[in-house]
Formats: C-alpha cells, sequence, structure tokens
C-alpha cells in the first residue's frame, strides 16, 4: 500500500476509510498490528476508531483468518490518541531524557493556577527591581487588580509562556526573541523630513506633518527629546505618502527608546518561565505540551527503537508544530503514511494547530509517488442540505477588512470544486422535500423594545417546540434519518422527532444563559456539554463551600447563615433570625447547640483525617444525597456531587495543602467559576436537546441543528504581544498602544499581525463550514436584527434567502402557532420547584423515616452463588461481573484471559481460580453478542430511586435499547434452577424496572432477564415484573 492522503470532506466516512484500510492491512497484506500505529487527537474519536475496527474484524467471513489471534493482538496496538502514545514513549524511555519516571500530569486548570501566581509575584519583585520594567508597566497602563486577566502585564507573560510550550520553546532567554532596533537617529529623521518637497501645492495635510515636525525637532536635543516631544503631539495623519513615511521614522524612534524597557519585560518573562519550570520539577510535573516535546526528542534522537511499518493519521489538519515532528519522526524511508483530514475544517489555531501542515504533508506524499485521494459522497446529510452548503462555500470570497491584500477579493476555498459534497443516493432514495434548510428572522420592519438577543433565542425554542410537539406535519420535516436501516424514512409514530434529534451550535458561550432561560419557558429539557462554568455554579458546590468554610474560620459568620439555611442543617430564616436577634456574640453558630458540637468535632478531625473523608461524613450523617436525590435533575446533581468530592480529593494530594487552601480555592472557584463544565445525566441516551460551542462538536452528527447568532461577529481578545517563528528562528511581535495614539511597535509586527489575522479569519469561514456539516434532516439558521448591510456569516448566505433556496420563518409566525402546542416535558431547575421539594424532604427527615438501601439487600437471598465448581466464591462472581462489564463496553470483542488475569489480585483471587471462569465468561460473551447484536448497549447503569421512605440505590448489568424497547440483563453466576432464580430475584428486578421508569429514557416496553451462568450453560430467564 502506498503513501496515501484522504482528502476527506464532511461527513464522506473518514472513519469507516481508515478502519476499512486497518482491515486490509492485517487481513490481506497480513501486517501485525502491533507494526501499525493508528493515532487521532481525542480518546472518544480512538475509543471510536478501535470499536469500529473489531466490529469489522468480527463480521468478516473469511475462515483463514485468525481471529482469535488478531483479537489479542489488537487489545495491545497501537489506536490511540497522540497524547497517550507520547505519554508511552516517555515512560519507557524518560531515563533516557532525564525525565522523573514518576511523572504527573499537570492539567489546564492548574497550569493556569500556578503560572498566575507566579507571574503576579515575579511582578511585584522586578517592579522594584527595575526601572526599566516599571517603565514598561506604565506603558501598558499595568492594573494590578486585574492580575489573572490576559489584558495585564502578568497575564501577556502567561500567553507567552503558554505558547511557547505548544511550539517546544524554551524562554529561558526571551531577551534573544525580541527583535533589534533599527538603528536611527534624530539627524535621519530631520534629514528624510527636508528630502520631501512639500510646497505650497502640496496637500494642506502635507503642510500640517512638515510644520508640526519642524516645530518639535527644534525642541530637541536628541532622539529621547524628539520621542519625548512627539508623542505628546497629535498623531500625524498617515494617510497621505509623506504622513506614512514619516510615521514609519517616528514608530522606529519610538521602539528604539523603549528597547531597554521591552529587554526588561522579556528578563521578566524568562524570570517566570524558569520559576515555572522549576516547580514542574519540584513536583515531577509534565504537561501535554512537555510530554509530546520529550516524545519527539526521544525519536528524534533515537534514543528509543520505535519503528512501525504504518503510520495512519486521523484529523490530519489538526496538527500543530510539535505533532508535525511526530509524524515525521515515526514516517521513515520503510514505513507507510495514510493520513485523513480536511483544511476546510481546521478550526484549532488557538491550540496551535498549523494549516500549512496538511499540504506539507500532501507534497511530501507527492514527492514520494504517493495517492492523494479525495472523499466526496456524504454519508450524513440530505441532497437539501448538501446543495445549498456547495452553493455557499464555492462562492466565499475574502473581502473583510483586515484580510491582506494578496488575498482580498480572492476565493476562500479555490479547489472548492474537487472537494464539493457529493449526495449519496441511497441514503436519499425517494426524499421529496422542499426545503431542508430554514433561517429564522425577525420582520425588517419590526419596532418592538424587546432585547434583540432574547427574541432570538425565544424563536429558537418555539421552533424546536414546534418541531417536537407539533401535530401539524408541515411544520417539521418530511423523512427522518432511520440509524438502523441507514437511510432516511417518512416521519411516523415509529420514526418521529425527539429532543435528543436537536443540536444548538453556539460560536461562544456569551448568550448561553439567555438561550437556557428561553428553553426552560417552553418545558425544553436540554443539556450544555463542553467547558462550561457549571460545577462550581451548582447547588452541591455552594453547599460544600459552606460547609468547608465554617469548619476552617471559626468567625466567617456569613458562610455559617449560610451554612444553617442549606440543606445541611434546613433551617428557616426566621428560625435563624429568632435564634440571634439581640444577642451579643462573635459567632453565629454559639446559638445553635447541637450543629455547633457538630462542627467543632469535625475541626478537631482536620489533623487526622481528610478533609475529604470528613465531607463524606455529613453527607451520610445529615442525608444530603438524598435530600438533592428529590430535587428535579437529580442525576445531574448526584453527579455533580461525586466531581466536587473528586476535586476536593484530588486537591488535598499535596503535602504542603492545607484544608483552609482547599477551602479558600473553593470559595473563590465559586465566586470566579473556571472552565469545569456541570455534570452530564447518567443516562446518556437521556432525551433532551443538546448545547455545545461549534469547536466542540467536531466529528458529532445529529438530526436538527441549529446555528444562531450569524450576524454576529466573534470578537477575539487579541494578544498584542505573541510569539511565532520565522525561519525556525522564534520572534516575539509587540504593539502596545500609549495614551495619544501612537505605538511601541517592533519592526516587523505588521507583517506578522497581518499573517496572523489572515488566519484567523480563514478559520472563522472553517468554523462556519465544521457547523454547516453537522446535521443529517435539518439545519436551523437565525440572526437577531435583519435591516442593513448582512454582514459575517448572515452575508454568506443571504444571496440564498433571496433566490429561495434556504425557508424563511418570521419569529412572528412562531408566536401565532404557539398556543397550538401541547408540552408534556418536565419542568427544569427553579427556586419554586427547590422550595416546594424541600419542604417533603424536610419533613422525611424529621419524622426519622428515611433510610438508604441498597438493591441487593431487598432481595430475598443475600447468598448470590451457590456451588459451582471453580466458581463458588462472591470474588469469583465480582471478577466475572467486571470482565463482562468490560466486554460489553466494546461490543463483546475483547481478550477474556488477558483482562482476568489483570484483574486477578484486584479480587483476591490466584491463576488457579482463572481457568474455568475464563470459559464460562467466554461462553457468556458468546451468548450476549448473538443476544445484543442490534442494539444500544449501556453497561453498568447507576440509579438512585426515591420509593416511599426508601432511597435504593443501585447498578443494572446491562441495558440494551433498540426501538424504543428496553431490555434489562442482570448476571447471575449460580447453578440454581430458572424457576428459584426467578422466585429470589424478583423484587431485585422489580426495583431495576422501576428505576428505568422514573429515568428520562424514552420507551414503549420493558423487558426483564436474567442472565443464568453455570457448569449446565449460559441461558436467559425472563423476569415478569
Amino acid at each position: 500500500m502506498k503513501n496515501t492522503l484522504f482528502n476527506a470532506s464532511a461527513g464522506t466516512g473518514k472513519t469507516y476509510k481508515l478502519t476499512d484500510v486497518y482491515i486490509k492491512l492485517i487481513t490481506e497484506f497480513d501486517v501485525d498490528p502491533n507494526k501499525i500505529i493508528l493515532m487521532t487527537f481525542s480518546k472518544n474519536t480512538a475509543s471510536e476508531l478501535k470499536s469500529e475496527v473489531l466490529k469489522k474484524l468480527s463480521n468478516l467471513k473469511d475462515e483463514k483468518i485468525n481471529k482469535s489471534q488478531l483479537f489479542q493482538k489488537i487489545e495491545s496496538a497501537q489506536i490511540c490518541t497522540m497524547d497517550s502514545f507520547c505519554s508511552d514513549v516517555l515512560k519507557k524511555n524518560s531515563i533516557n531524557i532525564g525525565v522523573n519516571l514518576n511523572f504527573q500530569l499537570f492539567d489546564d486548570e492548574n497550569v493556569n493556577n500556578v503560572l498566575n501566581e507566579i507571574c503576579h509575584k515575579k511582578l511585584i519583585y522586578f517592579i522594584k527591581k527595575d526601572l526599566n520594567f516599571n517603565l514598561f508597566c506604565e506603558q501598558m497602563n499595568l492594573d494590578i487588580s486585574s492580575q489573572y486577566s490576559n489584558s495585564t502585564v502578568p497575564g501577556r507573560a502567561k500567553s507567552l509562556i503558554i505558547k511557547a510550550q505548544g511550539m517546544g520553546i524554551s524562554l529561558e532567554n526571551c531577551k534573544n526573541f525580541i527583535q533589534q532596533p533599527i538603528d536611527i537617529n534624530l539627524e535621519q529623521i530631520q534629514s528624510v523630513l527636508y528630502a520631501w518637497d512639500i510646497n505650497e501645492k502640496s496637500l494642506s495635510s502635507e503642510k500640517k506633518i512638515k510644520a508640526q515636525l519642524i516645530n518639535v525637532i527644534k525642541k530637541s536635543d536628541n532622539l529621547h527629546d524628539f520621542v519625548r516631544l512627539i508623542t505628546k503631539e497629535e498623531r500625524i495623519d498617515r494617510r497621505p505618502k509623506f504622513g506614512k513615511c514619516m510615521a514609519e521614522l517616528i514608530d522606529q524612534a519610538i521602539y528604539k527608546i523603549n528597547h531597554p524597557n521591552i529587554i526588561a519585560f522579556a528578563e521578566y518573562v524568562s524570570l517566570c518561565y524558569q520559576d515555572f519550570q522549576n516547580y514542574k520539577d519540584i513536583n515531577a510535573l509534565l504537561t501535554y505540551d512537555d510530554i509530546k516535546y520529550y516524545a519527539v526528542e526521544i525519536l528524534e534522537k533515537k534514543l528509543s527503537q520505535i519503528f512501525y511499518k504504518y503510520i495512519i493519521i486521523d484529523e490530519v489538519q489538526d496538527s500543530s508544530e510539535l505533532q508535525h515532528r511526530l509524524i515525521n519522526s515515526l514516517w521513515k524511508n520503510d514505513s507507510t503514511l495514510i493520513a485523513c483530514g480536511d483544511q476546510k475544517q481546521c478550526i484549532y489555531g488557538w491550540r496551535d494547530a498549523d494549516p500549512n501542515i496538511m499540504n506539507s504533508l500532501k507534497q511530501e506524499i507527492n514527492n514520494r509517488n504517493g495517492n492523494i485521494e479525495p472523499l466526496q459522497e456524504s454519508w450524513r446529510s440530505k441532497k437539501n442540505i448538501i446543495n445549498p452548503i456547495n452553493k455557499i462555500f464555492e462562492n466565499i470570497v475574502f473581502d473583510k477588512s483586515g484580510i491582506s491584500k494578496s488575498l482580498k477579493n480572492k476565493l476562500c476555498y479555490a479547489n472548492y470544486e474537487d472537494e464539493k459534497l457529493i449526495s449519496n443516493e441511497k441514503i436519499n432514495a425517494n426524499i421529496n422535500e422542499s426545503y431542508s434548510i430554514e433561517c429564522l428572522l425577525p420582520k425588517e420592519e419590526s419596532s418592538s423594545n424587546t432585547n434583540d438577543t432574547e427574541a432570538e433565542m425565544s424563536a429558537i425554542a418555539k421552533r424546536i417546540s414546534l418541531l417536537i410537539n407539533s401535530n401539524d406535519t408541515e411544520k417539521k420535516p418530511a423523512y427522518r434519518y432511520n440509524q438502523n436501516l441507514n437511510k432516511f424514512q417518512k416521519v411516523s409514530n415509529e420514526n418521529k422527532y425527539q429532543y435528543s434529534d436537536v443540536l444548538i451550535l453556539l460560536r461562544t458561550k456569551k448568550n448561553l444563559a439567555i438561550l437556557q432561560e428561553k428553553l426552560k419557558k417552553e418545558n425544553i429539557p436540554y443539556i450544555f456539554h463542553g467547558s462550561g462554568r457549571g460545577l462550581f455554579s451548582s447547588m452541591p458546590a455552594r453547599d460544600i463551600s459552606l460547609l468547608l468554610n465554617i469548619l476552617c474560620d471559626p468567625n466567617d459568620n456569613l458562610s455559617s447563615i449560610g451554612f444553617l439555611r442549606s440543606p445541611w442543617v434546613n433551617y428557616s430564616d426566621e428560625e435563624i433570625v429568632d435564634k440571634i436577634l439581640n444577642k451579643k456574640t462573635v459567632n453565629v453558630l454559639d446559638h445553635f447547640e447541637e450543629t455547633y458540637n457538630e462542627i467543632k468535632n469535625s475541626r478537631k478531625d482536620l489533623s487526622k483525617k481528610l478533609l475529604s473523608e470528613i465531607v463524606r461524613e455529613w453527607i451520610d450523617k445529615r442525608n444530603y444525597d438524598a435530600i438533592i436525590s428529590a430535587l428535579p435533575n437529580s442525576d445531574i446533581q448526584i453527579n455533580n456531587l461525586k466531581k466536587i468530592i473528586d476535586w476536593i480529593r484530588e486537591n488535598e494530594r499535596g503535602v504542603t495543602v492545607s484544608p483552609g487552601y482547599i477551602s479558600r480555592k473553593l470559595r473563590n472557584y465559586i465566586q470566579n467559576p473556571p472552565k469545569m463544565n456541570e455534570s452530564a445525566p447518567l443516562c446518556i441516551n437521556q432525551n433532551t436537546v443538546n448545547i455545545m460551542t461549534i469547536h466542540s462538536s467536531k466529528g458529532l452528527t445529529k438530526r436538527i441543528v441549529f446555528i444562531p447568532e450569524l450576524n454576529k461577529d466573534s470578537k477575539s481578545n487579541d494578544n498584542t504581544i505573541f510569539l511565532e517563528k520565522i525561519h525556525d528562528q522564534p520572534s516575539i511581535h509587540l504593539k502596545i498602544n500609549l495614551s495619544n495614539n501612537y505605538s511601541i511597535i517592533s519592526p516587523n509586527y505588521l507583517d506578522a499581525d497581518t499573517k496572523r489575522k489572515d488566519l484567523k479569519i480563514k478559520e472563522d469561514i472553517n468554523l462556519f463550514y465544521v457547523a454547516m456539516t453537522r446535521a443529517r434532516d435539518l439545519i436551523v439558521l437565525s440572526i437577531n436584527k435583519n435591516h442593513g448591510k448582512p454582514k459575517y456569516w448572515f452575508k454568506y448566505i443571504d444571496p440564498l434567502l433571496v433566490d429561495k433556496k434556504i425557508k424563511i420563518i418570521h419569529f412572528n409566525d412562531l408566536n401565532e402557532k404557539e398556543s397550538k402546542i401541547v408540552k408534556e416535558n418536565k419542568c427544569s431547575l427553579n427556586s419554586d420547584i427547590i422550595f416546594e421539594e424541600m419542604k417533603d424532604v424536610k419533613k422525611l427527615l424529621k419524622n426519622h423515616d428515611f433510610t438508604r438501601v441498597t438493591t441487593t439487600s431487598l432481595s430475598q437471598s443475600k447468598i448470590v452463588n451457590h456451588n459451582i465448581s471453580n466458581v463458588n466464591s462472591i470474588n469469583k462472581g465480582n471478577l466475572g461481573h467486571a470482565v463482562l462489564e468490560i466486554a460489553a463496553q466494546k461490543k463483546w470483542q475483547i481478550n477474556v484471559e488477558l483482562h482476568v488475569k489483570r484483574l486477578l489480585k484486584k479480587h483476591k483471587l490466584n491463576i488457579d481460580d482463572a481457568s474455568g471462569l475464563i470459559k464460562l465468561i467466554n461462553e457468556t460473551i458468546i451468548y450476549m453478542e448473538k443476544e445484543t447484536s442490534s442494539n444500544f448497549l449501556i453497561s453498568e447503569f447507576p440509579f438512585l430511586l426515591k420509593k416511599e421512605t426508601q432511597l435504593i440505590d443501585g447498578i443494572i448489568d446491562l441495558i440494551t435499547i433498540n426501538k424504543n424497547i428496553i431490555n434489562i440483563y442482570d448476571y447471575k453466576f449460580s447453578n440454581d434452577s430458572p424457576e428459584n432464580l426467578k422466585i429470589k430475584y424478583h423484587q431485585q428486578i422489580k426495583i431495576y424496572n422501576d428505576a428505568l421508569k422514573e429515568s428520562d429514557f424514552k420507551f414503549d416496553r420493558i423487558n426483564c432477564f436474567l442472565i443464568s451462568i453455570s457448569e449446565k450453560g449460559v441461558g436467559k430467564i425472563k423476569v415478569p415484573v
């Protein structure tokens, strides 16, 4: 097989193609899977690729192929992310490169925190130490109070350090990357000024410029004086050639005079960088970029003999310079590269992705007589989506202000004809629809006082409600994609739209809160995916923060009152006021004796227990998880509780970390939340509208996609100090705006900044392409203003609106139809519901009738297993369950023996116990693969069920879903008869059934089965409930 680049447009089946290549290599070319590496950028994609390889291998009919042996080899083969591969390389060769063998990952959140602290502390030190640095900070208009903003001096330093890490550049001698000033003096400026023939016939602006400069030069003894005086003057007009020429000389003079201040800033950056490196070394921490850098060094210096005959790379357009070096270090003369990518989907420039790398690889493949193979046939979208998309993107030209002259008015995608999407007639057979793209618009003459954004988000919510709830077939697409049949079919009761079909894509999260509010108003369930700020704004985070505050700070009366009002204690405002009103006290808790005694006991425990342990004790004794389980969206809140405890455990690991530090850090995160998303519901198949940013949606497909705010620009805060490489030489460019419209600007800043802006404009168009190519059935676009000249993304679709290729729906039309909709969904969380639900929970707690139990404790028999030869202990049963869980997650394609041996120690078993168990598990897997072949699988599904005065928690071994029919499976390692098993476990299975009925699964029927696993064989027992 030759070196190949698949130029794969969106939805053309790149995963299918790459896994086909992999299967062909290991079956037809007889390549050992351990001589192939398949790398991608995300864990989800890597898992998907591996599952698809195993599935295709399983479905092969050729009896000559030794599937069992291949399965075993694939289990240990490299189908992975680039990050995990680099981590493996470094762990095996850390001594060779001088890295601590026990290094830990330094995640982005902690990197930011540490860099913020270092850069701020060094700022204070350097301001006192260095006058030039002090002057630099004055020119930057430093605001100490905004220490964590990227626009401040510490923020600029942090950005440079993070950028340098991504590029594999050391900033130890940062001043070497500052450009030298042009050698200029006052005499040269004067000479050029008088060389211009400015006379009576010249422009008045030119005469004004000359007079202004002559006056300043007369007052100046040297270049310092000239710069000091000219920067106090009105900025000269740069439009005439004379003005432009003199302005450039002034820029050079300002830069030269301020160069010592800039060097001082570079020395400050170096000091911050060195402290950051020292911190990582002392604590044995490495960032993802560090790991990649060291792995590449190991491979380039040949410190390890790593060879792959075939290197397969997915999403190659997203490669950074470091990742490009990694690919080249693996791609040797006697190896073959197979890459897949689409430059139209390069949207991660902010993450160091370089769009030129795919071109470079394409050129190298051509040089090695390889193949460039386009993939254009869409297996994703309706033809009524594909045709307008092609029309839009083949005609987009660069016309935005700020674009370089070399690109202005040129086509964005010059080769689009060779890459355009082609409709797949198999999945589009017999479709007859007028439109598959809509645009929601306000009326042009609308004079409503309603906020424009609120009106748009309200229209989106109403359109979703119509699509899902309306009985009017004209208000929704006539054909819906059927996953099982892999084609579009007419909408019917068996094939109808639901909330989980809908995806809303946002360019930024700025107006997310408004969108959420409008969805709640329409009773539409939703979940936001991605890097949000919800976890530290959640109820469990706030309540645990109150607990930690009063444990660590006895004088925090504000937190004490909040704690008393919270679910921990449940006092009403009236009760609190009654206790403390008109009473002299230093500590509010003095008047709540029982609670105060518990707090004091917990304070004593701080010296001998971990903070997470103390929090868990409070959860247990106050039934906190029971309380939040009674609230709407309880599964989300329970998961948030677990995530906050995990966060505490993660932060308490350090030897020098105190409970007070964790308490303050959590309080700070609640006030200024970092980017850590609220937990998703436990039910991954939940019938909810999905919301995410476009960047997060890469690789995803949904039936209906909404893309709002087409007429809004995504303004980014451009960093005016940035790092780039020019001919492999790092260079720092900067522009510092002074208060009088003059700037300190480095010699090549304008050229570098123009190049950077060109890439951003191109990437913004790529982002629109990614958004437009996520939908199968329907795209709904929207804007919030419909007057004036079309702007931003809206201008690209405006010609199709004029030609009636996209259906127009006005906001007002949606309002008229709203009254006809019947909404049956549960309302989202709000304070009124919480208050009402909490009253009921308080009653239960006060009456002491509330008990927490496990599902197995309610079963009639607590002795699960009977005497089975070689499987006669609880440990063996637990091990069997653990391996079957892994098998279900991997679609039953696993090496059982390998997994059993790995888990023996954990389950306190030895190798002699394994043989009979391996045989039983293999038989069960064969049986279950046939039983669940066409179903969607959820392994180990956890639940929390409130039933009268009991809170029941448990885990269902396996759930399968197929055409709204849910099957529950529970494994039983037992020699008991089917009738006895049914009797013994009837209550347990009934609880499972009830738990699913209470969940947000959408189903027509639930079937319940026990899977009996014994020496007699494997069988299915239906349990009627």
